[in-house]
C-alpha cells in the first residue's frame, strides 16, 4: 500500500512540476496556459494526498500539513479562476474554514516544538510549521475579504489565483529538489546548491506575472498607442 502511494506521489508530483512550470511561464488566458494549468491541478492534488496519506501514516507532520495546505492552495485558486467566488458567500466561506484550521494546527505543532526539550515537533522545528501557520493565515485573510466585499472580480482575481498557483507550485519543486526528493540527485550536485535555483525561478516568474497584472495593465491603458486613433476632420 505505501509502496503504491509513494510511485503515485512521484509520479503525480513529477507530472505537476512540469504542467506548473509550462503554465507560470506560458501567456496567461493562452489555450496552452489553460491546459497546462488544468494538468497541474489534478496531478498536484492527486501527488498531495498520497503524500498527505502517507505523512499520516509516519506520522510526519510537517508533511502532513504541506499536503493539506498545498491541496487548499490549488482547490481555491482553480475555483478562483471558475468564478466560483465572484458572489463571495458559501464557496468563499468553504475556503476560509480549511485556512483557518491549518493557520490553527500550524501554529499549535510550531508552540509544541519550541516547548519539547529537543526543539522539535516529529524531526522540524518550530520554524517550518509558523510558517506554514502564517501564510494559511494570511490566505485566510484574503478569503474573509472575498465574502466582506461578496465577491472578488478583475486584477484582484488574476492576481489571487495566480499567486495560490505559485506557492503550491514552489511547495512541489522545493519537495522535488530541495526535499526529500533530492535524494535521487548525486550528492556532489546536492552540495553545488544548484537544486534551489528552480524554486528561485518559480518565484521570480510569481512576481513577474504579479508585476504584470498590477503595473502592464496600468501602463497600456495609459499608453497614446492604446487610445482610439482620432478621426481626420
Amino acid at each position: 500500500m505505501m509502496t503504491i502511494l509513494m510511485l503515485l506521489h512521484i509520479i503525480a508530483g513529477t507530472a505537476a512540476v512540469a504542467a506548473g512550470g509550462a503554465a507560470l511561464a506560458l501567456r496567461k488566458g493562452s489555450p496552452l496556459h489553460r491546459a497546462s494549468g488544468l494538468g497541474f491541478v489534478v496531478s498536484m492534488v492527486i501527488s498531495a494526498l498520497a503524500g498527505t496519506i502517507l505523512a499520516g501514516l509516519k506520522p510526519e507532520f510537517i508533511t502532513l500539513l504541506a499536503g493539506f495546505f498545498t491541496i487548499y492552495l490549488v482547490l481555491s485558486s482553480w475555483m478562483t479562476m471558475q468564478g466560483w467566488g465572484q458572489g463571495g458567500g458559501v464557496v468563499a466561506g468553504g475556503c476560509l474554514v480549511p485556512a483557518v484550521l491549518i493557520a490553527t494546527v500550524g501554529g499549535i505543532w510550531g508552540a509544541e516544538a519550541l516547548a519539547s526539550s529537543d526543539g522539535l515537533k516529529t524531526g522540524y522545528s518550530a520554524e517550518p510549521y509558523l510558517v506554514f501557520a502564517a501564510i494559511a493565515g494570511l490566505a485566510g485573510l484574503g478569503d474573509l475579504s472575498v465574502i466582506v466585499r461578496k465577491g472578488i472580480r478583475g486584477r484582484q482575481r488574476t492576481a489571487r489565483h495566480l499567486w495560490r498557483m505559485s506557492l503550491a507550485l514552489f511547495i512541489a519543486v522545493g519537495s522535488l529538489f530541495t526535499g526529500p526528493g533530492s535524494s535521487i540527485f548525486p550528492q556532489s550536485i546536492r552540495d553545488t546548491g544548484l537544486l534551489s535555483l528552480p524554486e528561485l525561478l518559480v518565484l521570480s516568474l510569481m512576481v513577474f506575472w504579479l508585476i504584470r497584472v498590477f503595473v502592464g495593465r496600468e501602463l497600456r491603458a495609459r499608453s497614446p498607442v492604446s487610445r482610439p486613433a482620432l478621426k481626420m476632420r
